[in-house]
Formats: C-alpha cells, sequence, structure tokens
C-alpha cells in the first residue's frame, strides 16, 4: 500500500520498524533482543510509572470528553456535515456512563479487582447479567439476550446467530480501554479486545477492534500519526474492508489536505449505500471512515480532532471517543489539566446494575493503570526502582494481525459440528435448552427438517422459544439484509414478531355518555367496567356498571345501551338492566364488570356480586336471567367474603376456557385465573395466580379490569391501575397464559391511557372500547398490533 501521509520514499514497513525504535521524548531507553522462542524481534520500551499512568489517564479521559461532547450530535449529521464550532472540552457536571465507555467499565473493574486480563466466558457472563442489562442496543442488545438461551461468547457475537454483529461499531466503542491496558503491545492489545468484543461483534468490526486499539496501544510510543495509522493497518487483515477503508482515506486526505468537506462528501457517497437502514448511521464503514479523516484533518490538535468527528458525522459519539483516545494518549492528562477545562471528577453511574454509584473519572483511571501494570508483567515486562522513581520495561511486538477474517460458511461449519447432531434431543427438552435448540435450528437453516421428523418435539421447543420474546423481537428487529436469512427461516416454521399494541389516540368516539337513572341517578354516579357484545338481532349491546347511584347497599347497577352500527355515535339509552338480588344470593347494590360471549346459539354473562364470579344466561343477547347453579343460585366461584372477585373475562385457549378475574387478597391487588371445559363446573379449577404488584402498585385498585388477547403466539393482558383524570393501563405480554409476573415488570411491553378496556375483534380489525377520561361515558378507537422494534 502506498504512503500517502505526504512522507515520499518511505515504506510502511519502514515506518513500522520506526514505531519500535523512534520513541517520544517521553521513553527513557530501548533495547532490542530476541524473543523466546527465536522467531519474533521485540523491543524493550523503558517507560516511567508516572509518565505511563498521564498517559492512561489523558487516554481515558479523552475518551469520555468526545462520547459525552458529542452525544448530542450523535445521528445528527447523515447526508449533510455537520457545523459545531469554536467547541471546549468539558464536563461541569462530571461524567456519566454511556454504553461508549461503560461496558469497558464493568470488565475494566473486574480484571483489576481479580487479576485476570482474559476472563473466562462464563465469568463475563456473569457480569453482563449482573451488570448489563440496559442502555445497549443493536448487536449489544442481541448478544445480552441471547444470554438468556444460555449462548456464551464468542457465540453471541457471531453473525450466524447475531446478525448485528457484521456490521455494528461495538467492535470499535467497546475496545479503547483495551488499547490503554496494553501500552506498546499492539498485539496483546488487538487479542484482548477481541476477546471482549467478540462478545457482541464478527467479521469486519472485529478487524475494526484490532485497528483501534493497535493504534492506542501505539500511541504510547509515537506521536507521530502515520506510524500510529501505519501500525493500525498492519493489525487487520490485508483484504478486508478495514484496511480498504483506511487506505482510500489516507487518499482522500492526501487529495483534499486542505479541506475536509469534500472527503466528507466522498466518504458518504462511497459507504452511505445501505438504502437508510441504521447500518447508514452505525455502520462499521462509515465510521471507521470518519474516524481516520477526523485525525488525519484534526493533525494531532485534540479539540480540532474532537470537533471534526462530531461534524463527520453519523455515529460521531462514537468517533470522537476512539480519535480522542489516541490523542489523549499522546497528550497525557497534565497536559489536558492545564488547559484549563471545567472537568468535575465524577464518573456517575446511571446505566449498570449494582455497579458502583459513586465512581469518579480517576477511580477509573486507576483501574485502568492496575490493568495496564498486569499486561506488562504477564507479558514479560518488568516493574523495578531507580533513583526513586519506579518504572516499566514493556515487552513490545510490532503490530501484525492476530486474526483475520473468516468465511461465513466456515462459521456455519463450526456452529453445525459443534450443534446438529445435539439438536432433536434438545428440542424435548424444557426452558432455554429447548428454547436455544429452536434458534440454532432457524439460524442453520434446519428448522424445516426437524419439524417434518418430530412436530411435537418442534412444537414444544419453538413454543419455548416464544417463552423468550426479546430475543424473537430482536430476530424481526434485525436490519436487513443481514437478518434476511434468519427472518426467513423463522416465518417458514411459524414464528411471529412479538408485537406491541397501539391506540389511535386522535380517533375516539364516544358511543355512551353518564345515563339517566331516574329516581337512582345521583350526582357522582359514574360509567365504570362494561362489556361490549353483538346481540342475535345484530344490534350492539353495551352494559355498563354504574356506581356512586342512590342504589341501596354498595350503590351499583347494570345500566343498558344499544347500536345499530358498531361505528355509531352515541347509543341509544335502553335503561336499568340489571340490579343486585339478595334473593340470588347477590350483595344489595353489589353488581359489577359484565361480560359476555356466545356459545352453542346461548348467551352467557359473567358478572361478579361482590363476592363471587356469577352467571346468566341470554337467547338474544338483551334479556338475562340468572342461572340456577346446582340447585342454588349463578354464583360460579369465589375467593371468599371481602376478596372482592369480579372483573370475571374469558378467553378459550386450546379448547380450554380460561375465566380471568381479580380479586384482593389481603387487600392486596391480584389477577387469577381458573379454567374450564363448559363453562360452568369451575369447581375443580384451583385459582392460578397471574400477576400481582410490580410499577403499577400493590394495592387492591392497581390490579382491576384483566383482559387478555391472544395475537401472534402471545397473549397480552390489560390491567388497569387508576381510573379517573389520568388513567393507565399496563400491557402484559407472556407465552404463557398463566403467568404474567408476580412482583415482576419483566413482562410490561406498553402502557396505554385508558382504563377498563374491552377489546373488540370485528372485520378482520381490533378496536378498543374504554371509559371517558373523567368517568362520564364510553368512548371507542382502533387498536393495533404493530412489531416491537428492539429498545
Amino acid at each position: 500500500m502506498p504512503d500517502t501521509m505526504g512522507r515520499q520514499g518511505i515504506t510502511i514497513m519502514e515506518r513500522l520498524l520506526n514505531v519500535l525504535v523512534v520513541l517520544s521524548s517521553l521513553v527513557a531507553t530501548v533495547q532490542i533482543g530476541n524473543a523466546d522462542d527465536g522467531s519474533n524481534k521485540f523491543t524493550m520500551v523503558q517507560i516511567s510509572a508516572e509518565t505511563l499512568q498521564d498517559k492512561i489517564r489523558g487516554g481515558l479521559l479523552a475518551q469520555i470528553l468526545g462520547n459525552l461532547n458529542g452525544l448530542p450530535h450523535e445521528f445528527k449529521y447523515i447526508d449533510e456535515p455537520g457545523k459545531v464550532e469554536n467547541y471546549v472540552p468539558a464536563l461541569p457536571e462530571g461524567a456519566r456512563t454511556d454504553d461508549d465507555t461503560d461496558l469497558e467499565w464493568v470488565i475494566v473493574s473486574e480484571i483489576a479487582r481479580s487479576g485476570q486480563v482474559q476472563l473466562t466466558p462464563a465469568r463475563v457472563i456473569e457480569l453482563w447479567k449482573k451488570h448489563i442489562n440496559r442502555g445497549i442496543w443493536c448487536a449489544n442488545r442481541y448478544a445480552r439476550d441471547l444470554m438468556e438461551l444460555g449462548f456464551d461468547p464468542p457465540l453471541t457475537g457471531m453473525w450466524w446467530l447475531n446478525p448485528w454483529s457484521e456490521f455494528n461499531i461495538a467492535g470499535q466503542f467497546g475496545c479503547e480501554s483495551f488499547g490503554l491496558m496494553a501500552p506498546a503491545m499492539p498485539q496483546s492489545a488487538a487479542r484482548i479486545g477481541l476477546h471482549y468484543t467478540h462478545v457482541t461483534i464478527d467479521g469486519e468490526p472485529a478487524q475494526a477492534t484490532q485497528l483501534f486499539t493497535s493504534m492506542i496501544a501505539t500511541a504510547f510510543v509515537t506521536s507521530d500519526l502515520g506510524q500510529i495509522l501505519d501500525a493500525g493497518v498492519a493489525s487487520v487483515d490485508p483484504q478486508s474492508q478495514i484496511a480498504k477503508i483506511v487506505g482510500e482515506v489516507r487518499r482522500l486526505h492526501a487529495e483534499h489536505s486542505e479541506d475536509w468537506r469534500p472527503a466528507r462528501k466522498a466518504i458518504k457517497e462511497h459507504w452511505q449505500v445501505h438504502d437508510g437502514s441504521f447500518r447508514d448511521q452505525n455502520g462499521y464503514e462509515l465510521n471507521t471512515a470518519a474516524t481516520i479523516a477526523a485525525l488525519l484533518y484534526g493533525e494531532g490538535d485534540l479539540v480540532r480532532t474532537m470537533q471534526l468527528a462530531f461534524n463527520f458525522g453519523w455515529d460521531c459519539d462514537n468517533n470522537a471517543a476512539t480519535s480522542a483516545t489516541i490523542l489523549g494518549v499522546i497528550k497525557g492528562r497534565k497536559w489536558m489539566d492545564a488547559q484549563g477545562w471545567d472537568i468535575k471528577d465524577v464518573y456517575r453511574n446511571t446505566t449498570r446494575d449494582d455497579m458502583p454509584a459513586d465512581e469518579t473519572i480517576s477511580g477509573f483511571e486507576d483501574k485502568l493503570i492496575d490493568c495496564a501494570r498486569l499486561c506488562i508483567l504477564q507479558n514479560g515486562g518488568t516493574e523495578f526502582s531507580q533513583d526513586g522513581q519506579t518504572f516499566y520495561r514493556i515487552r513490545a511486538h510490532p503490530p501484525a494481525n492476530v486474526e483475520g477474517l473468516t468465511s461465513a460458511m466456515a462459521e456455519r461449519e463450526v456452529l453445525h459440528e459443534q450443534f446438529a447432531q445435539r439438536l432433536p434431543s434438545d428440542l424435548l427438552k424444557s426452558g432455554p435448552a429447548a428454547a436455544r435448540a429452536a434458534y440454532l435450528a432457524i439460524c442453520l437453516g434446519e428448522a424445516n427438517s426437524l419439524e417434518m421428523s418430530d412436530q411435537l418435539a418442534w412444537k414444544n421447543a419453538l413454543s419455548e422459544l416464544k417463552g423468550f420474546p426479546a430475543v424473537v423481537r430482536n430476530l424481526f428487529a434485525a436490519p436487513l439484509p443481514a437478518a434476511t436469512r434468519i427472518q426467513q427461516n423463522a416465518k417458514e416454521v411459524g414464528l411471529e414478531a412479538p408485537a406491541v399494541p397501539k391506540i389511535d389516540e386522535q380517533s375516539w368516539w364516544q358511543i355512551a355518555g353518564n345515563p339517566d337513572l331516574g329516581e337512582l341517578t345521583s350526582d357522582e354516579q359514574e360509567p365504570v367496567d362494561f362489556g361490549i357484545w353483538q346481540a342475535a338481532d345484530g344490534t350492539w349491546q353495551l352494559w355498563s356498571c354504574i356506581r356512586n347511584t342512590k342504589e341501596a347497599g354498595v350503590t351499583r347497577l347494570f345500566h343498558r345501551w344499544e347500536g345499530q352500527n358498531f361505528t355509531d355515535r352515541n347509543w341509544k339509552s335502553m335503561g336499568i338492566a340489571m340490579r343486585g338480588n339478595p334473593q340470588y344470593g347477590e350483595k344489595r347494590g353489589g353488581l359489577q364488570a359484565p361480560f359476555v360471549l356466545r356459545k352453542d346459539g346461548k348467551y352467557l354473562m359473567f358478572y361478579g356480586d361482590w363476592v363471587n364470579i356469577c352467571l346468566a344466561e341470554s337467547d338474544d343477547g338483551k334479556t338475562f336471567h340468572r342461572m340456577s347453579l346446582g340447585g342454588k343460585g349463578p354464583q360460579l366461584f369465589g375467593e371468599g367474603e371481602g376478596k372482592n372477585a369480579r372483573d370475571a373475562m374469558l378467553l378459550n385457549i386450546d379448547e380450554m376456557w380460561h375465566c380471568y378475574y381479580s380479586a384482593m387478597p389481603n387487600e392486596k391487588g391480584a389477577m387469577f385465573v381458573r379454567q374450564s371445559r363448559d363453562l360452568r363446573d369451575w369447581t375443580d379449577s384451583p385459582p392460578i395466580k397471574i400477576l400481582s404488584g410490580g410499577s403499577p402498585g400493590p394495592m387492591w385498585y392497581h390490579a382491576e379490569c384483566p383482559h387478555v388477547v391472544q395475537y401472534g403466539g402471545y397473549f397480552y393482558l390489560f390491567r388497569t391501575s387508576n381510573y379517573k383524570g389520568n388513567p393507565i393501563t399496563t400491557v402484559y405480554r407472556s407465552a404463557d397464559p398463566t403467568d404474567f409476573g408476580i412482583e415482576d415488570d419483566s413482562k410490561i411491553v406498553a402502557s396505554l391511557p385508558v382504563a377498563a378496556p374491552e377489546i373488540v375483534f370485528r372485520d378482520g380489525k381490533y378496536w378498543i372500547a374504554a371509559l371517558t377520561p373523567q368517568l362520564d361515558g364510553i368512548q371507542v378507537t382502533r387498536l393495533r398490533f404493530v412489531p416491537e422494534l428492539q429498545p
């Protein structure tokens, strides 16, 4: 590759040798010797501990500045460059965690604590599961969720299993600390970096890891950007796109050395070619090019380099962080402190679970310094004292490519050899093992044959996989064309994308108001829980519980409206439909929440009587009479006096009726389900608690009006926790219709500004009816289930 840095007649190989013998003024002595095996040359680089620490501190602070000062510009400049001017680095409130630095913080902290530079995959998984659960996206999010299926690194970052991994820039923004902890040891830096970035990436992004870790490691021994870039190029596979990108950007810089804008335009035209997909924002091509360009045009000026990185755009905080790390090593922390920038020594933890809340920038730096000492000594270096100062002799190898590119088919063969024979038996297992087998079969294109050979086993495994909706969501939310193969395979065997409910908040129409109850009318009365169904004559029926009336007892009764068409406004008020009657064992004024379904030509109404769930029947869907069950009243079941079983809603699942309802044991809110085949006999079905507590609240009024919809292989439970003024319904999604979370928010997928919703499926569309915000009527709008995007 020709030299494009303007120094004629000097080859890259010669300049690589210069990296080993031309040291910055901060390096004390150099000695040349042979490696232990006699096959490789290395230098012994002597550097004072004070200088080494200053460079590490400078590199980390610069990385944090580039990251956090760049965030306001992230993804702002895509088609056109930015116009940032007069930038002054600052962190007046201190730093905070962000995925450009805090993934490394977790690992660096553990390396410093354990004294083990390359942690085992099992330990890496433990750290991710304990600390890295939020504030992650794309390849990192995908890898984290694959861990729940039992995949370990590097499987979590392999392209066949993680479609983001072939182009995502996690290989760049997750690597800088590993360059800082391997000063003057570019091969070690690359190996350490790959060990940790392979958790999430593969292919070309792994070449980016080697490029940037090697450049950072080399910056400890030279300030010559040409030599640093040459070291980076020597560290990547010469056939890689990364190598070509660096060469092309150096050529552009040589051609347009006085103005960065033509180079930026050429970079956009060359690599922003993915039809506006997210790869045109955070792909390795654009961002590697922008990082190298910022370094070249910045000409060693740290502030100008970061400003240029912002203006080049795309995922610019990442690019500013990486380029700044290199220059921060060259400049050192003392130089940065002397600039008078407003920087508070705080590294506030806002994202990493169970990590210290009171970390500081200097504390993070201290851990990196401890890690660097480990790397130096474990790599054959020494630590010694001279004239009252501590020095290190670092065994510095030249940069080299430690991991070349591997073909996609070769990677598939590795996976096939490791897992194929186990798949049929694993499909029969439960939990993560079966889910993992189904996922592997889909990824490797084995799903169709496995389904044909054992349909029951496949059905079992696919059901288990649906129990990990985050994995399925990621699969269908991953970008094309990288995910085309895996998405097509999934659809062919019946796997669908998890969805989230969305309501059309601009298209509500009111179908009922606050009715005239004659002598039972009260100024405080409010329509609350209700049911909607179509009667035998085609008219639409709405029955609502009206509370706070002048009815005796607990003030509630049922009122009825009728609409000729579902989409009509202001349905006709038909008067009081039913009142609580103690002759039937009901509490006076205690009627609650009617729900009606049609079966075998009969309309069945399930309702509450303040203690029990009861049953009434109708031929026409308008006039109901209470059932006499077992020669007694209409009561089907209850949870006991004072526990108020109410809000019944029924769903037929695999020929088994499920009755969902609310109750209030110990005045705490909870939802239950019972099962029956004939809708009348529920006595042999013990109640299963399906939901309680969590963020909506613990009290009885925080768990109202359960409504369950089956859609796309999942069950969606709507739970109302607040009625008037600020209505709130939380939506849970589960592959298991009997488990939506006990004191657990993990299945929450949406929060809707409605109360007491009823979902109606009509003409191939979903509609949602709900109370008006001030509880003075009932309204309807469209409900859609839309594919969930990766958070």
